[in-house]
């Protein structure tokens, strides 16, 4: 089949803005890059319909039909239609469950299946990452896993214009300043949310160069002032780094979200009028009426990760400020995301799912973890979802934990044991699907206690050498059939 048998009609009743173009155009490409590849005995014509704005689905979802010569695509947003397009390429038999397009699975058929009817609508709005190590050294790497998770329906990327290294092997860095150039337009085709964040304080509030003039703009330590964290109670302190934000934010209109997060590590300021647990809320609220004056369409991100940023206010939260909640799920995230409704909203930072850093080559396979934070936060009316990423060369395991969190993301009452029989077969062929699914659905059980509870550590290294076997056995298969049939 020849590319130029494929014909794609665009249908929209509303206006296309320049960013919907990018995405319907990259959507168009993709189509045309994977299905001549894919079909072998095609129709004369293939008609393809995106439709666009003309049945009502939440969020980013799609409905994709298809019969035997005509496919159509609907959604509400653009990006819609993207996804729209990688699930076809899925029930066609494709596969993307790891980053890297050497590692995809293309099918081979003879023609497009007919009576195909699916509707598919995510229950949170934003569904993302947080990616570590990205810098110049991993930038292939990084491209991977930007064009992967748009393949996978995941839609935010939460970065760093400069979050420096605390490790000493790189695995903390996030260097936007060094990539984001390269990164921009792979995102924005892929209609991909930008949150401009993380602990970056340092790029816009030097300790070494206003510590010296202003030494009370910083914490008192021990009866010191120290060259750690701003003294949020300090107006001055509050209102140059708040300067510096907006300066930087005003002629970056690409991005849509902004952290103005603290140091990592601890070191806030104990002067008296620091101690108000709202001290750090309060300071973002003046930081966010700076911002408004020169973006008004930004939202500023409040990271709730500490006793001094965990109390929720009283009040509803600005219309241009968000809270980002930090692993718990309990009253207080409940209660953020009651605060936050009529602002920008309440995202979740899980780190349960891809931190090689805290768990090294043991992370765990946990699709109850995974079903759980996506029903506990879809309950208490979350935003999004961003998961910890750490580091972004270390992907399959993780990989996994986010098939398995795609899926919840559509479906949160998916039966997890179904899953991991659709898991088996994807991973180790259908032959030998009954026995991974006996042991992966005992791991999987074994693990449902909770992330770090005491079932976490069970059986860890015979999950690890054994699923690295069979995961070896299925990367030689994958090698095969690439070398057989070549890339798209």
């Amino acid at each position: 089949m020849d590319s130029k048998d494929i014909i794609v009609e665009i249908q929209q009743e509303l206006q296309q803005s320049e960013q919907d173009r990018k995405i319907i155009c990259f959507s168009r490409e993709e189509l045309l890059r994977y299905l001549p590849a894919i079909l072998t005995s095609p129709p004369e014509i293939c008609r393809v319909s995106f439709e666009l704005a003309q049945e009502k689905l939440r969020f980013d979802g799609f409905h994709l039909l298809c019969s035997e010569s005509r496919i159509s695509i609907r959604a509400g947003q653009a990006r819609g239609i993207l996804h729209g397009v990688y699930e076809l390429l899925r029930q066609l038999g494709c596969d993307f469950m790891f980053p890297g397009r050497h590692r995809q699975r293309l099918a081979h058929r003879d023609k497009l299946l007919s009576g195909i009817d699916i509707k598919k609508e995510p229950w949170i709005e934003y569904r993302g990452f947080c990616f570590y190590n990205t810098t110049q050294r991993t930038l292939s790497e990084t491209l991977d896993v930007v064009d992967w998770m748009a393949k996978n329906g995941y839609n935010f990327l939460l970065t760093s214009i400069h979050r420096p290294d605390d490790t000493f092997i790189g695995e903390h860095a996030i260097l936007w300043d060094e990539i984001g150039d390269i990164l921009l337009p792979e995102l924005q085709k892929r209609g991909i949310v930008i949150d401009m964040s993380e602990h970056a304080t340092d790029y816009f509030f030097s300790r070494k160069e206003l510590f010296v003039r202003h030494p009370e703009w910083f914490a008192l330590k021990n009866g010191h002032r120290q060259p750690l964290q701003i003294c949020y109670s300090n107006e001055e302190a509050v209102e140059a780094y708040g300067d510096s934000l907006a300066r930087f934010s005003a002629d970056k209109p690409w991005f849509t979200f902004m952290g103005s997060w603290p140091l990592d590590g601890g070191d806030y300021c104990e002067c008296d009028a620091c101690r108000d647990p709202l001290r750090i809320y309060r300071a973002n609220m003046r930081i966010a009426e700076k911002i408004k004056q020169v973006r008004p369409d930004l939202t500023l991100e409040h990271l709730a990760y500490t006793p001094q940023s965990f109390v929720c206010p009283e009040e509803e939260l600005p219309e241009n400020m968000s809270v980002l909640v930090c692993s718990v799920r309990n009253q207080t995230a409940y209660d953020w995301a009651c605060t936050a409704k009529k602002g920008g909203g309440a995202f979740y930072f899980e780190y349960g799912t891809g931190d090689h850093y805290r768990q090294c080559s043991c992370l765990t396979l946990n699709p109850y973890h995974c079903r759980e934070i996506v029903n506990t936060m879809a309950s208490y009316g979350y935003r999004g979802i961003v998961s910890l990423y750490l580091p972004v060369t270390s992907w399959w395991q993780a990989s996994i934990n986010y098939w398995y969190l795609r899926r919840f993301y559509y479906d949160p009452t998916a039966d997890v044991e179904s899953l991991t029989q659709e898991l088996a077969e994807l991973l180790f062929g259908p032959e030998k699907k009954k026995r991974w699914r006996i042991w992966l659905c005992r791991y999987t059980r074994s693990c449902k206690t909770g992330i770090y509870g005491a079932a976490w550590s069970r059986g860890m290294m015979d999950f690890t050498d054994i699923l690295e076997t069979g995961m070896s056995i299925w990367m030689n298969c994958i090698s095969d059939s690439l070398k057989m049939h070549g890339n798209p």
